[in-house]
């Protein structure tokens, strides 16, 4: 998704030929296996500039959303109905409690409910809750969608797509990077960027800082009979997305495995646990679907969005952990700011770094 975006956002800013290479199939690696959650508040756990930058991307999505709706007539579903984030005991009060303060006083949208409120809002939650925040601008859309809709408008834009194809080598030439080498040939470049994901370290030749990690994440699929909530519902141990469509995505386990995306015994057991506290009635739902993704990870919270020192015409984007897809029409932006800026004579653009 995210090279998705940026290949999507160059054409579109006129920076000459586009070309997109993927080892695999587009969007079919963490990006299919995400939430769509756009939980900016949901998921940072302090203010500054990291979090204003996901409120950015944020705020980007309703323009981005219409637009491809207008160039693909594809609807990423993007529902704004709002997060609702429950606590289940004193300690995750007092947590949600400390959340809401540095929240409000960084001046974002929350409102603190009692158990009351939590019920009289979503009546089919489970009543031993003990209250929650309900953050209105915490957003979510169909990933899955929003891979179509990002793939079509960068081929109407001139993208070309090449699948199926691993890069063997980047290309330098005088401390620049001027292409690489895939199975299909040599392929040169004027600005290269590098956003495999969780395979971002393993491209040879360059020794990627710090280094990208896998992290693993599974999930679960119910179809109730009747819709539970149209809000994404947290807690403390996981969250449940609804879909349009009638499904109910619950997530997501966390596990340093490597590149093992199978799904485990434990982690349905963990899902189930997390599905049924917040809905009690899930307990004797079918569970239809399951599956597993791998979250880049950089040992940090923020990813590496960045020109790189010492490699004139490289670009990394990477690292988004569980961010990838709020983060998508951010990083675009700024990685088409630095490529438009290095071509025009800058070898790389001050604080592009995200810290």
């Amino acid at each position: 998704m995210i090279g998705l975006a940026i290949a999507r956002l160059c054409a579109r800013r006129g920076l000459g030929e586009v070309t997109l290479i993927e080892r695999g199939r587009i969007g079919m690696e963490a990006s299919h296996a995400a939430g769509g959650m756009l939980a900016v508040q949901a998921e940072t756990e302090h203010g500054g500039g990291f979090l204003d930058f996901c409120t950015h991307s944020r705020d980007l999505y309703p323009e981005l959303a219409e637009s491809l709706r207008e160039e693909t007539g594809i609807d990423i579903e993007l529902e704004q109905s709002g997060t609702l984030f429950l606590s289940f005991s004193e300690d995750d009060m007092r947590k949600l409690t400390e959340r809401h303060a540095w929240q409000t006083q960084n001046g974002l949208n929350v409102s603190l409910l009692s158990a009351a409120e939590v019920l009289s809002r979503e009546p089919r939650i489970n009543p031993t809750v003990k209250g929650g925040l309900f953050f209105p601008q915490d957003w979510q859309v169909e990933n899955r969608r929003l891979i179509d809709a990002l793939a079509a408008s960068a081929v109407a834009n001139g993208v070309k797509i090449i699948e199926e194809c691993q890069v063997r080598s980047l290309i330098f030439e005088h401390a620049a990077v001027t292409g690489a080498v895939t199975d299909s040939g040599r392929c040169l470049a004027k600005s290269v960027v590098l956003a495999a994901g969780s395979w971002s370290s393993m491209i040879p030749g360059f020794e990627m800082q710090p280094q990208i990690v896998p992290v693993k994440g599974e999930m679960i699929v119910y179809t109730p009979a009747t819709k539970l909530t149209d809000k994404v519902i947290y807690s403390e141990r996981g969250y449940a997305i609804p879909r349009l469509d009638g499904r109910l995505l619950v997530g997501a386990t966390s596990e340093l495995v490597g590149f093992d995306k199978s799904t485990t015994d434990a982690a349905y057991a963990i899902l189930k646990a997390t599905a049924t506290e917040m809905f009690p009635c899930l307990e004797h739902e079918k569970i239809v679907d399951r599956w597993a993704g791998l979250r880049p990870f950089a040992r940090r919270p923020e990813p590496i969005i960045t020109a790189v020192d010492g490699f004139s015409g490289l670009v990394v984007a990477s690292g988004h952990y569980r961010n990838g897809v709020l983060l998508a029409p951010a990083t675009a932006e700024l990685v088409v700011d630095l490529i438009a800026f290095r071509e025009n004579g800058f070898s790389k653009f001050f604080g592009t770094e995200v810290h």
